[in-house]
């Protein structure tokens, strides 16, 4: 980390973390300062203090950790030489995607951020299916994609448990890559790579949010409403949440933690939650999807005051943080860029290099003021109308 952020910091590799001192504000109340006394004003002896600005780089980062303890691989590693682009598109690679669920902006952006990536070297996508969050479906949906003999597979388990069994017959016949989490049961050497949001910095972010909202605001109350499944990557978030507020912020007490395991139960989640403990200001979930569910559960309730920190960047949630009602932040995931680095890391596969066992992708933070700029980051285009106009005429 340095001290005063020049214009080679950010060309430096990696990019430098610096502390950004407000030159140009200390400068306007020094001269403020002495044109009052110019004015003959008598001035007692004071100390001015402005914030400093903590510019965050690549210098810096949250160590991530993969489901065996391994270090997380930074995307920018996963590079291809000339030679491996010429054995790519000689090769004929063919792969399948199995999904989970594909009715989210965030399943549309994996897989655009794959085939964008993909068809590059010349490596075909056979199909992708949709699981629609059913085990048994996508098992029979597995069935079908092995019947067209494609060198590997991308997937998003279902439940990691109930996929496992058939992911490793697979694994005797093609390589696999999964995204966020591997099944029950895996060893190092049976999957290719597994790519995902570097969730140990994912889940600092929502609750260094969390926390500071209500920083200055006395003794608060909050709760928790965690996935509960046992998949290595929501656990792991949601653990880092935790121990952020727990650790930085004694003026917050968690007083309540409860889990949904089913998107649709975390309605019933915090109507209980909220009915056992209504002094409750703040709410932490997993994700933005049961984060609506809970939403829809606080306004029967009246309680539109409780303030909530969720991850991903979806229009329906982004509504919200723009209004600036019920959600105060979220850090998201850049499902586009995991894409890529899925995709990369299959190509890797595809030619028998596949050491990046644990590939995590730096998540960002997303508030009310950047909402515009990250939208345009995550989803590579511009924000909705209804959101771009609710912010500028906030913020203007």
């Amino acid at each position: 980390i340095g001290f005063g952020d020049e214009a080679w910091c950010a060309l430096a590799s990696p990019p430098l973390t610096a502390l950004n001192q407000n030159v140009e504000k200390m400068g306007q109340l020094a001269v403020e300062k002495l044109i009052q006394k110019l004015n003959g004003l008598e001035l007692e002896p004071q100390i001015e203090r402005t914030p400093i600005h903590l510019q965050i780089r690549k210098s810096t980062q949250v160590i991530g950790r993969g489901p065996f303890g391994e270090k997380a691989i930074s995307p920018e590693m996963l590079t291809l030489s000339s030679v491996e682009v010429d054995r790519l598109k000689a090769g004929n690679f063919k792969v399948a995607i199995s999904f989970h669920f594909t009715g989210t902006n965030w399943s549309r952006l994996h897989e655009t951020g794959i085939r964008h990536t993909l068809e590059k070297y010349g490596v075909r996508v056979l199909t992708v299916t949709d699981a629609h969050f059913d085990p048994a479906l996508q098992v029979t949906q597995l069935d079908g994609i092995r019947m067209q003999n494609p060198d590997a597979i991308i997937a998003i388990p279902v439940d990691d448990k109930a996929t496992a069994k058939k992911f490793k017959e697979i694994s005797k016949s093609a390589l696999l890559v999964f995204i966020s989490t591997i099944p029950d049961g895996f060893q190092k050497d049976d999957y290719a790579s597994c790519i995902s949001v570097n969730e140990e910095e994912n889940g600092q972010n929502a609750g260094m949010i969390l926390g500071q909202f209500f920083k200055n605001r006395g003794q608060v109350k909050i709760g928790m409403i965690n996935h509960g499944a046992p998949f290595h990557g929501t656990q792991l978030r949601d653990m880092m949440a935790e121990q952020m507020i727990r650790d930085s912020f004694p003026n917050i007490e968690i007083v309540a933690i409860d889990h949904f395991y089913e998107i649709t139960r975390a309605y019933d989640v915090c109507k209980q939650m909220m009915t056992q403990h209504p002094d409750i200001e703040g709410l932490y979930i997993s994700w933005d999807r049961p984060a609506l569910e809970a939403i829809k559960a606080l306004k029967e309730l009246n309680r539109e005051d409780v303030s909530i920190v969720t991850f991903d960047l979806d229009e329906e949630i982004s509504r919200y943080l723009a209004n600036g009602t019920m959600v105060r932040g979220l850090s998201t995931q850049r499902p586009y860029e995991q894409g890529v680095a899925v995709a990369l890391a299959t190509a890797k596969a595809l030619l028998g290099n596949d050491p990046y066992k644990y590939i995590g992708v730096e998540p960002l933070q997303v508030l009310p003021r950047n909402l515009l700029k990250a939208w345009r980051e995550i989803n590579h285009e511009p924000a909705p109308k209804e959101i771009e106009d609710t912010v500028n005429n906030k913020f203007t």
